[in-house]
């Protein structure tokens, strides 16, 4: 079964946006032919780990399936990791290491 999806990274600046606003982006998606929406992370830096942002998260997902769009929920990042991974492999070998 083929899924029409689109990816979404949550953000600190994305909290500006009114409630009522994110409630017509679903509203759009859905209407363009979307049906799912995949949550990049859940957990970028430390964003995602303060609980009021955590309930942001969780109303912003509430709002998406209230559209009738499917949830894929995705990793946990660590905003260090892009630096990370251009360092030479030894170096950034005890970064990954801590990531497990």
């Amino acid at each position: 079964m083929a899924i029409t999806a689109i990816f979404y990274q949550p953000q600190e600046s994305d909290k500006n946006i009114a409630s009522q606003e994110w409630q017509m982006i679903f509203h759009q998606l859905k209407k363009k032919g979307f049906d799912t929406l995949a949550i990049q992370w859940t957990q970028y830096g430390d964003f995602l780990k303060n609980p009021e942002n955590q309930v942001w998260l969780k109303e912003r997902l509430d709002q998406a399936t209230a559209e009738k769009l499917q949830l894929i929920i995705g990793l946990s990042s660590d905003p260090e990791i892009f630096n990370r991974l251009k360092e030479p492999s030894t170096t950034s070998e005890v970064f990954l290491k801590k990531l497990q």
